[in-house]
């Protein structure tokens, strides 16, 4: 096999196989039910000749035979990310069965510090590991087109949370899309089937990362365009970093573009970075376009961009991530961020 992303999915591909293998064959006079046991090593690192490769992972299969197990990896310790990659996935299955799935909000804010809207994000909470974040899941939801289901429930969930806020009109909440949700061929429809009439268009906004739009940029602007046409606002998030950026600036039909922390993070002690900041913000407005800056981490950065240059900003200096009920709070009682200083 040559055609893999990482390393790890070659366990799925020993599962699938397994499975075929363990399905019982029926004959006039038997059932017959087989066994395998697979070996599994890689070039260059198991070996540097075809006669290692092949040497080491028929070891590898005798050794799964006698431990009776499917199959086993040359390499301990990839056999043991195999299998807990494998483990993630069923308890993923389960996760949906038992709705351990959450939302959190992290706070868009003015130059004031008041809250604009909010970005929604999916935490999983798991029974024994307590709250993981994306960033350790979403990878494997994406291996098996779950992601576009789980996509689908937090469209509903945030549909809801925007009820729950209809006497704030002006608020407004983000939803993040996968490159393989970027894909979907009815995705505007399911998305006003989600609304149905019950929250405007223009409250429920999308992102998607840049490095996800560069993937196949003609058909991401197709489809960019198709869900413009629907009504339905486009976010690019990350932007900045999938290096053709600049080279289609002009024609993202995207009404707000999300500068990538890494521009962010040495403003204050570079003053170099600083300007280079400053001219990307300008070329994104000069364009017609809003601009909101993640990833601000302190009052310093903050009182830098806060310049007339940029109107809407996020990060961990003003909040975190918090529960639904606290983002409730937080807009009900007009709060302005962050809680413990008051900005001018």
């Amino acid at each position: 096999l040559t055609n893999f992303t990482r390393k790890t999915d070659l366990a799925v591909v020993a599962e699938k196989i397994t499975d075929q293998i363990r399905m019982p064959y029926y004959s006039e006079k038997a059932d017959i039910h087989l066994l395998s046991s697979i070996g599994i090593s890689l070039y260059p690192g198991d070996g540097k000749t075809k006669e290692e490769i092949i040497q080491r992972a028929a070891a590898s299969r005798k050794e799964a035979r006698n431990k009776n197990k499917p199959y086993l990896f040359w390499d301990k310790k990839l056999h043991e990310l195999s299998y807990e990659r494998l483990r993630m996935k069923n308890e993923l299955i389960r996760a949906f069965q038992n709705k351990e799935f959450i939302l959190y909000y992290q706070p868009i804010v003015n130059s004031k510090g008041r809250i604009l809207g909010g970005e929604a994000l999916i935490r999983w909470q798991h029974p024994e590991k307590g709250m993981i974040p994306p960033n350790d899941f979403i990878s494997v939801l994406e291996e098996n087109q779950s992601i576009t289901t789980l996509t689908r429930w937090v469209i509903f969930q945030v549909r809801d949370q925007l009820k729950r806020l209809k006497k704030y009109k002006s608020i407004y909440l983000t939803v993040n899309l996968s490159a393989k949700d970027f894909e979907e061929e009815h995705l505007p429809e399911a998305i006003f089937n989600a609304l149905a009439d019950e929250v405007s268009t223009d409250r429920l906004k999308f992102e998607i990362t840049e490095s996800a739009c560069v993937q196949d940029i003609e058909n991401s602007l197709a489809i960019m365009d198709r869900l413009k046409k629907n009504k339905l606002e486009l976010l690019i998030d990350d932007f900045g970093t999938g290096h053709s950026s600049l080279g289609y600036l002009y024609r993202i039909p995207a009404g707000m573009l999300k500068i990538d922390k890494i521009f962010v993070d040495n403003i204050v002690n570079d003053k170099a970075e600083y300007a280079y900041l400053k001219d990307i913000i300008n070329l994104i407005k000069n364009q017609g376009k809003e601009v909101l800056i993640e990833g601000v981490s302190s009052k310093e950065q903050f009182q830098l961009l806060n310049n007339g240059l940029c109107d809407h900003f996020q990060g961990f200096y003003f909040s975190e991530p918090v529960p639904a009920e606290l983002f409730e709070k937080y807009i009900e009682k007009d709060v302005t961020l962050p809680l413990n200083e008051r900005l001018a």
